[in-house]
């Protein structure tokens, strides 16, 4: 690992999401004064960094920027950049700032896991929307704690990440495939309620099913059927929830032919079936609902 988390943890300085105006080459450059790692959502751009080496920005680019080095980067104007970013710095147990000429991991983080990355950031800059250090007195320090200590799981997957990353010469493929792996899987999350199969996806990305399955393992660490059974199942318990339809029509809207078929993975994802989930989701709530202190105010009532 580039960085002894035995021995450093992160403070949090700033944090945000950005997204740069379309029609715009806009550019940004400038020095660094303290880390700074951020996610590309969507969109085409390039950075260059050390060594002047120019690194493609596009959906699931992830980098690591160091302090002090000389950053400059700019977007394709008809296809603006949206990212997310978080800049901390490193303190040890006695809160002094970990030295900047100490090894970091390189700009480029490749090899993760594209979802998990993307969920750990969205989390961070939800508990700590456009966080700034000076303003920091302003949020609660049980939200500041909780953002921190996912930061440090991040960081250190990423640390991870980067020594197992892979040849510059794959970039370009991994590139390629990661953009239309992300493209689907944020169709599907935007879209929950269409039923998709592993071919339908595949022909959305031009890829034949076989080798779809290979890339979408590849980028998110999952086949495609069980990434396809989760998000059914998750959105199977939202409507569960919150809305009167059936087991049937709930199966039905989710794509499944068979009422029963959709039962028996419910029951083998989530432990019980839907019917019972239904339920117990419903006695929890009304017992929620219900005022606190009836009993004992019966009680001393007949009392």
């Amino acid at each position: 690992m580039w960085v002894d988390w035995s021995t450093y943890r992160a403070r949090i300085l700033v944090t945000g999401a950005s997204t740069w105006p379309k029609g715009e080459r806009r550019g940004w450059r400038g020095s660094l004064r303290e880390h700074d790692i951020l996610f590309c959502l969507s969109g085409k751009g390039a950075l260059k960094g050390k060594a002047d080496r120019e690194i493609p920005l596009a959906a699931g680019t992830c980098l690591w920027l160091t302090p002090g080095r000389l950053y400059r980067a700019h977007q394709d104007p008809d296809d603006p950049c949206r990212n997310y970013f978080i800049h901390f710095e490193l303190l040890d147990s006695k809160g002094n700032v970990r030295p900047y000429d100490q090894p970091t991991p390189p700009e480029r983080i490749d090899n993760i896991d594209l979802i998990a990355v993307e969920s750990q950031f969205r989390r961070i800059t939800t508990l700590l929307p456009y966080f700034r250090a000076e303003q920091r007195k302003r949020f609660k320090a049980e939200r500041i704690a909780v953002a921190e200590t996912l930061l440090q799981g991040l960081l250190m997957d990423l640390d991870f990440a980067a020594q197992h990353r892979q040849p510059e010469d794959s970039f370009g493929l991994q590139q390629l495939h990661s953009e239309t792996i992300m493209r689907i899987v944020a169709d599907l999350q935007e879209r929950p309620d269409e039923a998709r199969t592993v071919q339908s996806m595949a022909d959305d990305a031009g890829y034949s099913a076989a080798h779809f399955s290979r890339v979408f393992h590849a980028v998110i660490g999952q086949w495609p059927e069980q990434f396809l059974i989760e998000q059914r199942m998750e959105r199977a318990k939202v409507l569960l929830t919150t809305t009167g339809m059936s087991i049937h029509e709930i199966a039905e809207k989710l794509g499944y032919r068979q009422t029963s078929f959709f039962s028996t993975q419910f029951r083998m994802k989530i432990g019980s079936s839907p019917r019972t989930y239904r339920e117990n989701r419903r006695k929890a709530a009304a017992s929620a609902a219900k005022p606190a202190g009836n009993g004992s105010g019966r009680a001393a009532r007949q009392a």
